[in-house]
């Protein structure tokens, strides 16, 4: 269960990151 947790809060963790670059650079 704390792998999935891990894994699930990782990539949330990426797509914000990702989001956040793509407003930036727009």
């Amino acid at each position: 269960v704390k792998r999935f947790v891990y894994i699930s809060a990782a990539d949330f963790g990426l797509a914000k990151y990702l989001l956040r670059g793509y407003y930036e650079g727009k």
